[in-house]
């Protein structure tokens, strides 16, 4: 009899030491079926989590995984971390060693760039096409199906059954057998026979491999006869799952019949029952439970073909019409009141009324029923808790497209004094993440949960130009567990998070995979691949990771379709990139934080591409401006990480603020995605526009500006001329300069002419429109 464990408290307290952090007392509850647990859960504001009992849960083969996996589930992070681990502020104390090697000035986009060989063996780096999903996830455009793998059967070669083997086993079409491992396939060992194909000297099995979820690497909890499906998916391939991810193995290979249930209930309901004696016994004999579907989704199938790492890895927990049997199903709105409680379809918060607003879910009315559509109120938004907000990035985004947000976090002084200013509604809470997660939130509605949770943990643990393996082991354990507990405590429908995508590195392997495990041990299905995010329009260069999670019961999101690409094709709706010069146009002279300093003398460059550098903490390594003769002005860099002019910032540590940020511009794509798709799966129509997924118009420059901007140059050339500060060498203007080259070897066919200086006037007949190219001039 399988005996559940349940967290009967909460966390007792918070302490600031990694040894007196822990769990609460854990007492056993009395057996139930798994339908009476489901039935007692429905319509509860809170799901109590199970436990998994040490000898139910199988041991890690890597024991640094093992380890790392303990630690999290143990508890928190130790004191000389809590403070590095909400913000990349350099504090004193313990962490000063991370903060300099942050400060070292190294080039860090150049040292990723280095070992992007060794993360594209994890996943793809070099973009999408366009992509598929299964129908009812996407709407985008398909490729026709690939011939070349698993080519429809003809009738000739199909057989009904077949006896194999000295037992006589009955082979045949949907009939689960346990095979010899596909090695190369997370070692799967069960295949759901589809076809039988028989030939003239072979005979194949053609189905759908499943592989024991202790062959995941962590990323699923090892639990002993539980298995997940693994799908190879071409993204140019528009056929179903069950058709192009099918494997063929030789009728040779089969050892044994299985008996495998497909459920969407969570573990351990439908698992074997207790009457097998040993191990062994439970492993050859006892039934397999499938809760999961791992999808490895391939660029097209070329990329497969040769062995590339996948673009886009998807772990979704099955949905109820996905179950085998009525007895092995579970109403998918059940199990979201189950985890969370009632939703308010539409969004839980009023900014009209500011109220919280509740729903009651009617215990007796029929789950699998689809709602009717309704209206959503005037006023009613989705509510956010923005984790890591920093300077306010993820929040201004997500504010323009409709959200509420209800909650921020982070420790770092004068980012918080930023995002207070521009969200004074927001409750947002200045201490260290591990604080936050103990306190009592309680809003209106009587729960701490939100709609939406993003996070945006601190990267510089997981970059490969800063970290030594080893020193930051505990601040790395202390992130990760930071996102396990916020998921747990929030209970998000939909989750988002934006990492660099050094954590994708053979090296932080350990690491990732138990971050994956921390949601779907919650059983949240998650997706996550390396995003340049130019395709989202921002005008700098920035590869993240971006991962979208799911909680129980909910549909996973796709990720949005891009908006811009590198050269558009004939009759596509998407744009080109957007340029520096195009993104700097929106600029006016006498804009906040625009105060230039002449001090750089360097080749000019052509701004009518992206900037090919991404912004930093520091600027970014080698960014200047266009013309040679400045840095960037601070409104400049915020202005090409996304963040409108009209945007205020503290005045300490503004740099930094601005390159930790996740660019709002690429929120605005992101979180208006999931708006719409929360309502459509709320089955609601917004009531008044909400979106607002638009460019700022241009600051139409004038010719007087240009001048004004040369005179600076010339006043302040003059000025460091009389005070010495200037070496003969120095003081060549860039005009004379003969060899004029641009910042960047990847812009070099685009360099600007010698002598030329660039034309902002953006009233010529020339100018065709916004996406036009800035002109250049050779008239100074």
């Amino acid at each position: 009899m399988v005996v559940e464990t349940m967290h009967r408290s909460e966390i007792l307290r918070a302490v600031v030491t990694w040894s007196k952090l822990a769990y609460s007392v854990i007492q056993q509850s009395p057996p139930e079926s798994s339908s009476q647990m489901m039935d007692n859960m429905v319509g509860q504001q809170e799901l109590r989590t199970c436990v998994i009992n040490e000898e139910e849960e199988e041991a890690a083969l890597d024991d640094i995984q093992a380890s790392v996996e303990k630690r999290i589930r143990l508890g928190g992070a130790p004191s000389q971390f809590q403070t590095t681990a909400n913000s990349n502020e350099e504090h004193t104390g313990n962490e000063v060693s991370i903060a300099k090697t942050e400060s070292s000035g190294m080039d860090e986009e150049t040292t990723e760039g280095d070992l992007c060989s060794e993360i594209a063996t994890v996943i793809d780096l070099t973009g999408d096409e366009p992509a598929t999903e299964s129908p009812d996830q996407d709407n985008q455009q398909v490729r026709p199906p690939s011939p070349v793998r698993n080519a429809p059967v003809s009738e000739s070669e199909k057989i009904p059954f077949i006896l194999h083997g000295d037992d006589k086993l009955l082979l045949k079409p949907r009939v689960v057998v346990e095979i010899e491992e596909i090695t190369n396939l997370y070692h799967a060992s069960f295949l759901q026979i589809q076809y039988i194909i028989q030939s003239s000297s072979t005979t194949v099995l053609r189905g759908l491999p499943f592989t024991r979820t202790r062959n995941l690497r962590g990323q699923l909890q090892r639990l002993r006869n539980e298995v997940c499906q693994i799908l190879q998916i071409d993204a140019d391939d528009g056929r179903p799952d069950e058709e192009q991810a099918a494997v063929e193995v030789p009728v040779e290979s089969v050892i044994r019949l299985r008996d495998v249930h497909c459920t969407n209930s969570n573990f351990p309901s439908h698992r074997y029952p207790s009457v097998y004696h040993g191990t062994d016994e439970v492993e050859e004999k006892a039934m397999l439970a499938c809760r999961w579907k791992y999808r490895l989704v391939y660029k097209n199938a070329a990329a497969r073909g040769k062995k590339q790492a996948p673009s886009q890895y998807i772990i979704a927990h099955l949905a109820a019409h996905e179950a085998s049997t009525d007895h092995s199903r579970v109403s998918d709105r059940a199990r979201l009141n189950a985890w969370r409680g009632s939703i308010a379809r539409g969004g839980s918060y009023n900014i009209n009324t500011n109220e919280d607003l509740q729903a009651i879910e009617d215990v007796d009315e029929d789950f699998d029923a689809d709602p009717d559509w309704t209206d959503k109120k005037p006023g009613q938004r989705y509510t956010i808790g923005d984790m890591f907000c920093g300077a306010g990035g993820t929040s201004l985004g997500a504010q323009q497209v409709g959200f509420h947000i209800r909650v921020a976090c982070d420790h770092a002084k004068y980012a918080c004094m930023t995002h207070r200013h521009n969200f004074p509604l927001t409750d947002l809470r200045e201490s260290d993440i591990y604080s936050f997660i103990h306190e009592d939130l309680v809003w209106g509605g009587g729960r701490d949960y939100v709609d939406v949770l993003h996070l945006s943990p601190p990267c510089q643990f997981w970059s490969p130009a800063h970290t030594v393996p080893g020193v930051n082991d505990e601040a790395n354990i202390a992130v990760l567990f930071s996102c396990r507990e916020l998921v747990k405590k929030l209970k998000p429908r939909i989750f988002t998070l934006e990492q660099t995508f050094g954590i994708l590195h053979p090296r932080f392997e350990h690491y990732f995979n138990a971050l994956v495990q921390g949601f779907t041990q919650f059983s949240y299905s998650v997706r996550w691949k390396v995003v340049d995010l130019r395709d989202w329009g921002l005008p700098s260069r920035r590869n993240r990771l971006v991962m979208i999670g799911a909680c129980p019961g909910e549909n996973l999101p796709p990720f949005p379709r891009s908006t811009h690409t590198g050269i558009p094709f004939p009759k596509s709706d998407l744009k080109p990139h957007v340029t520096v010069a195009q993104a700097l146009a929106k600029i006016s002279p006498n804009a906040t934080m625009h105060e230039k300093k002449h001090n750089r003398y360097k080749k000019s460059w052509d701004p009518n591409v992206p900037l090919t550098r991404c912004i930093t903490t520091h600027g970014g390594y080698g960014n200047y401006h266009w013309r040679g003769r400045r840095d960037f002005t601070l409104r400049e860099l915020a202005t090409m990480n996304g963040f409108p002019v009209t945007y205020q910032f503290s005045n300490r540590d503004t740099k930094k603020q601005i390159g930790n940020a996740f660019p709002p511009s690429v929120v605005r794509v992101l979180f208006g995605h999931i708006r719409k798709w929360l309502e459509s799966r709320d089955r609601v129509n917004p009531v008044e526009e909400q979106a607002v997924n638009e460019d700022e118009p241009e600051y139409e420059a004038t010719v007087t500006d240009i001048e004004d901007d040369e005179l600076e140059f010339i006043r302040e050339t003059a000025r460091r001329r009389e005070s010495g500060q200037d070496s003969d060498k120095s003081l060549e203007p860039m005009e004379v300069d003969g060899a004029v080259c641009c910042i960047d070897s990847n812009q070099q066919s685009k360099c600007m002419p010698r002598g030329s200086i660039v034309d902002l006037t953006l009233d010529s007949p020339d100018n065709a429109g916004p996406d036009s190219p800035v002109t250049v001039s050779d008239d100074d």
